[in-house]
C-alpha cells in the first residue's frame, strides 16, 4: 500500500535538509465573550436551546506577520477581572440592551500564549458591529486589512448600525490595505 508524505511533513523535511528551521503557522481560538438571552429565531437559528452567541476571536500567527481577526465585545479596559465569568449589561446606541458574560481580557489570553497586543501585526475585522471591535483601540498601530465598503461604512454619518464608533475611532487613520471583494 502506498501512503502519501503529509505537505507539511514534507515542507519540514526539505527546511530540516537546507538548514533552517520552518516557522511554524500557530491559529489560536479565543473567547471574547458570549451575548447572553438573544432570540434565536433573529439569526436563523430557530432549534438552539440556549439564547447564548460565542463572541470568539481568531489569531493567526505566521512567519510573515501576527494577525487578530475580530476584537471582542467588551473592551479590557471596560471591566475588572474576578476570577469568575461576569455579566456586564451594555446598552447599545439606539438599540436595546445586551447581556455579556467575560471570563478573561483579551491581553490576558495573548500573553498567555506569549503575544503582547503589540506584536499584532495585522488586524481584521469580520464587520464593525458592537460585538466585534470591543478592544480595536489595542490595535491601532497594526496593518488594518478591510473592505473599502466596510471602511466606508464604518467612518459614515449617521453612524453604522449596531456600531460602537468610539470602540474604532483609531482606525481613521491607521495604516490600511483596502482589499477588493475577491481577496
Amino acid at each position: 500500500m502506498h501512503r502519501r508524505v503529509p505537505f507539511v511533513i514534507l515542507l519540514a523535511w526539505l527546511a530540516a535538509a537546507a538548514g533552517t528551521t520552518p516557522t511554524p503557522v500557530r491559529l489560536y481560538v479565543l473567547d471574547c465573550g458570549t451575548t447572553e438571552h438573544l432570540d434565536p429565531a433573529r439569526f436563523g437559528l430557530e432549534h438552539v436551546a440556549v439564547p447564548r452567541l460565542a463572541d470568539p476571536c481568531f489569531l493567526v500567527v505566521h512567519p510573515k506577520g501576527t494577525l487578530l481577526w475580530d476584537a471582542g465585545v467588551v473592551a479590557d479596559s471596560a471591566w475588572k477581572p474576578n476570577g469568575e465569568p461576569q455579566l456586564l449589561h451594555i446598552q447599545l446606541p439606539g438599540g436595546a440592551p445586551r447581556e455579556i458574560t467575560v471570563r478573561q481580557r483579551l491581553a490576558d489570553q495573548l500573553a498567555a500564549i506569549g503575544v503582547a497586543p503589540e506584536r499584532v501585526t495585522f488586524l481584521a475585522l469580520s464587520h464593525a458591529h458592537w460585538d466585534h471591535t470591543g478592544n480595536v483601540y489595542q490595535f491601532t498601530h497594526a496593518t488594518w486589512l478591510a473592505r473599502r465598503a466596510e471602511r466606508d461604512a464604518m467612518f459614515a454619518q449617521p453612524p453604522l448600525a449596531l456600531s460602537r464608533p468610539a470602540d474604532f475611532a483609531g482606525l481613521e487613520g491607521a495604516k490600511t490595505v483596502l482589499l477588493t471583494d475577491d481577496e
